[in-house]
């Protein structure tokens, strides 16, 4: 069974057909049959064969499905004509499944379209078509035929909704290609307003069954979960990575206020123990998984980094401290703030301000590192405040008064829109102001 799942996704879903990557700094852009004669080239130069290789399939695939957009194409006119838009996230990782399942909901929800949202039976994530309340608005479909029948309709755009919608991907001159920053389709619809992604009692009582097995009968508002991606996951690139050591201060000290900490984990994390109101929960479990929409969405708040489960925290519009971040930070929200990476080159600390006006490709490692940057995560020290700060925010009656950073918001409005909508840390704005100025 596990083989013929593996068969099917290869032939029919593999995500990758939506975007690829371009070697050598290994930038996100779109699949362009150029591109791929481009890296077939560069491929076959240094001997790598599996890659070469790859890149054949990839433009016979390209051919195949080009060709079927053909032959469905008076059934796709229908379809731009009616009020039914298609979405396939990629379900490889919870992060894209999570961010795509959000941003292209959004993205056809605002142009008063209805979206039929793709996730096949055989994903590790179908859970999620199962989970939330009917909603007239949003249609989920699981059916793995379905899948295959309405696949040439996914990838035609005028019916559909590709990463460019919502997202900047690059071209292979480094210049952005896209029609807008990812942050200004999300302020377009507030989803907790009009409960887009509301449980349904069958999950909730799952849910609630499952956290009285693992944790006991823990309150959730009284409870923070934590996630922080660690250098033993996988290895695609350190920016995104940091140290579990740095955030001992900070969970001794929800642990000191009588609140509960559950860290999400993988299989190669090592354990923590602390004396008391400390768990863990290994995602790589599919039962795990399940849950951890749960308890991000219901937990008093969520402390995140630069990786995938701070996109269900996006989804949910969750009260999130996202720190370590070297992208555009997902914690947006009223009662969200953020901690940046600092970033050096030849010794000397870079601003903010010219940093993200590279085109964002410093999240790309092989950028970096061609740049020369050296990317330093956040100390103990600023993990600690940040986790203060964002305990006594959450338990506030009142949105906290961010305004001394007012003036660097206005100021980078057009060079990332999503770190103008998003709070510092005080802490850390007044310690590094001058990389604000």
């Amino acid at each position: 069974m596990i083989i013929f799942k593996k068969f099917i996704n290869f032939i029919f879903f593999k995500p990758e057909r939506l975007f690829m990557f371009l070697p050598p700094l290994n930038y996100p852009s779109e699949v362009r049959y150029i591109y791929i004669l481009r890296n077939f080239l560069i491929y076959f130069k240094i001997k790598k064969w599996k890659k070469s290789f790859l890149m054949i399939i990839k433009g016979i695939e390209k051919l195949f499905f080009d060709i079927l957009k053909i032959l469905y194409f008076p059934f796709s006119v229908i379809v731009f004509f009616t009020k039914y838009r298609f979405i396939q996230p990629n379900y490889v990782q919870i992060g894209t499944v999570a961010n795509h399942l959000c941003m292209m909901t959004k993205y056809q929800l605002i142009k008063n379209k209805i979206p039929i949202i793709f996730i096949p039976k055989h994903s590790n994530y179908s859970f999620i078509t199962k989970i939330f309340k009917k909603n007239p608005k949003i249609i989920f479909v699981d059916s793995l035929i379905l899948n295959i029948i309405c696949l040439p309709f996914l990838y035609t755009n005028f019916i559909s909704c590709h990463i460019r919608d919502i997202d900047y991907l690059y071209d292979d001159k480094k210049k952005k290609i896209g029609k807008q920053e990812w942050s200004r389709v999300y302020c377009k619809l507030d989803f907790k307003k009009e409960s887009f992604f509301e449980f349904n009692d069958e999950y909730e009582k799952k849910c609630n069954s499952l956290i009285r097995d693992k944790f006991g009968f823990i309150e959730m508002k009284k409870t923070f979960i934590l996630h922080a991606r660690e250098s033993k996951y996988i290895k695609t690139s350190y920016l995104r990575n940091c140290n579990i050591n740095n955030y001992f201060d900070g969970i001794n000290f929800l642990i000191s206020e009588n609140y509960n900490v559950i860290r999400l984990t993988n299989s190669y994390d090592d354990k923590l123990k602390f004396h008391k109101n400390y768990y863990e929960l290994n995602v790589d479990f599919p039962e795990n998984q399940f849950l951890q929409f749960f308890l991000i969405n219901n937990a008093k708040g969520f402390i995140s980094c630069n990786s995938g489960p701070a996109s269900i925290g996006l989804l949910f519009e969750a009260p999130m401290l996202q720190v370590n971040c070297i992208d555009i930070p997902y914690a947006i929200g009223e009662k969200s703030l953020y901690l940046p990476k600092i970033v050096k080159k030849k010794d000397k600390l870079i601003k903010f301000e010219n940093l993200w006006h590279a085109n964002d490709l410093i999240k790309s490692e092989q950028f970096a590192n061609k740049m020369g940057y050296e990317v330093i995560e956040n100390s103990k020290e600023e993990l600690t405040e940040a986790i203060k700060e964002f305990f006594y925010l959450v338990n506030s009656q009142n949105t906290k008064n961010y305004k001394t950073q007012k003036k660097f918001k206005e100021k980078i409005q057009f060079i990332s829109h999503g770190h103008s909508i998003a709070n510092l840390t005080n802490h850390f704005f007044i310690k590094y102001h001058d990389l604000f100025e």
